[in-house]
């Protein structure tokens, strides 16, 4: 990947051992500019980076054991729901307005 100043980007990574989290992100050679940040806990994918927004990497930062394991829990639920209907559906009524 290549960063907007031109440079070469490396991927990194920090740890949190205790609350079982990872960040992700793309650091700029030349620069130093960090970017593209995935937060991960327990393994699994809960956040990014938004253009304009650091929110993993503020989440990383504020992270709690009570926060990661509600963080977990919620972002483990809903992708659950999204994995177990691979159907295509009509939209109801009330989704639509």
């Amino acid at each position: 990947m290549q960063c907007s100043c031109g440079g070469a980007t490396d991927r990194g990574k920090v740890r949190n051992g205790r609350l079982k989290a990872d960040l992700e992100y793309q650091v700029c050679q030349a620069c130093g500019r960090v970017s593209d940040a995935a937060l991960y806990i327990q393994g699994r994918w809960v956040s990014s980076d938004l253009p304009g927004d650091a929110i993993a990497r503020r989440w990383f930062n504020e992270l709690t054991e009570e926060s990661a394991d509600q963080l977990l829990t919620v972002v483990t639920s809903l992708q659950d729901v999204f994995e177990e209907d691979d159907s295509p559906r009509e939209p109801e009524q009330a989704e639509l307005f």
